[in-house]
């Protein structure tokens, strides 16, 4: 049951900045100088990091293994 005096609980920060992406999307996320990222602009970055870097653990064993070939 949810206690409305308390605040919401999240699993992950993930988690926590997809529903601030959700509810707020045009409100500022990030500042750092004169740049900003709204929550749906970071969260966008956020995921596409994420997909990356799950493409490149991947690539890497098809990448060594074809140099490994060229060698042989």
């Amino acid at each position: 049951m949810y206690d409305a005096g308390l605040p919401k609980v999240f699993p992950t920060v993930v988690h926590m900045l997809i529903d601030a992406a959700e509810s707020r999307p045009r409100h500022e996320a990030l500042v750092l100088g004169e740049e900003r990222l709204d929550y749906e602009e970071y969260l966008r970055c956020v995921g596409a990091g994420f997909i990356r870097g799950i493409l490149v653990s991947w690539m890497r064993p098809v990448i060594c293994s074809s140099e490994v070939e060229k060698k042989r």
